[in-house]
């Protein structure tokens, strides 16, 4: 949701369509999905060097997290179709989308 709402609100300072908003509400909603996702498979891979936070603090808390309730690999197949569903949403801005789209790929490729 912070994701989204970040999005629609530069979209509502820039001035832009109610298409145009809700095409970028969707993005932030499909992109900040996918940064969660991510982010709880880098909590359950990587180390505290590497994160520079605790790493394994989900798993010590018993929270539930996507690798924790459908697995690692759905987990990392879920934030891929995230990351689709989002760009896809950008397809009305057509090429001056591509910093965007950059963007949503870094997230799925985060690894540390």
């Amino acid at each position: 949701a912070l994701f989204a709402v970040s999005w629609e609100l530069g979209a509502i300072t820039a001035g832009a369509s109610l298409d145009k908003r809700n095409s970028l509400i969707q993005f932030g909603k499909h992109l900040g999905l996918a940064f969660q996702i991510v982010d709880d498979l880098l909590d359950l891979r990587s180390s505290t060097e590497k994160l520079g936070k605790k790493a394994g603090k989900d798993a010590e808390a018993g929270k539930q997290t996507y690798p924790s309730v459908i697995g690692e690999q759905a987990s990392e197949d879920r934030a891929e179709e995230k990351i689709k569903t989002a760009v896809d949403a950008l397809k009305i801005f057509g090429e001056s989308a591509k910093p965007l789209e950059f963007i949503a790929n870094f997230v799925v490729s985060r690894k540390l």
